[in-house]
């Protein structure tokens, strides 16, 4: 039983860390002076689900011995930034879009390719289907949600 557990560790260390670090990264957006969504909502949406996992995954692959972006991860990563600079002094249905684009890729990444798969090496499919599915439903939307929620009330402006 024992074993079965700690083959279940990984995933859900992950997921919890990636709500954390969302967490905290929507914390520290909100101390900027930019009121853009994709800045205040996308950046940390994209930060957490998406290159905090990716560096995790790479690390614990490699037993944390070669922990290293390459050379496609950085010219991505500067992209992305770029992109991000530009956006931020505008914000229309376009934008809008692409946060929400942004974040179903973002929930589908961590989701889906690592946790799905890193479950899926060691059970079968539909185990690994229902545990993953249950993480992303109570640690990626319930536990989140509510947490985010009372920030978002906390740190963006209420205009009525």
């Amino acid at each position: 039983m024992r074993k079965h557990i700690d083959k279940l560790f990984y995933p859900v260390m992950l997921s919890v860390l990636s709500g954390i670090i969302l967490i905290l990264t929507m914390l520290i957006v909100g101390l900027l002076p930019f009121r853009n969504v994709l800045v205040r909502l996308t950046l940390p949406i994209l930060l957490a689900l998406v290159v905090f996992p990716f560096l995790i995954d790479q690390c614990w692959k490699n037993k944390f011995t070669h922990c290293y972006l390459s050379k496609l991860d950085l010219t991505i990563l500067g992209i992305f930034i770029t992109i991000m600079y530009f956006m931020m002094k505008t914000q229309n249905l376009f934008f809008m879009s692409i946060h929400f684009l942004g974040a179903a890729f973002a929930e589908e990444y961590l989701y889906r390719q690592i946790i799905f798969n890193d479950i899926r090496r060691n059970y079968n499919a539909v185990l690994a289907l229902l545990f993953s599915s249950f993480l992303f439903a109570f640690i990626g939307h319930i536990v989140k949600s509510i947490i985010l929620c009372k920030i978002l009330y906390n740190v963006l402006p209420v205009s009525h």
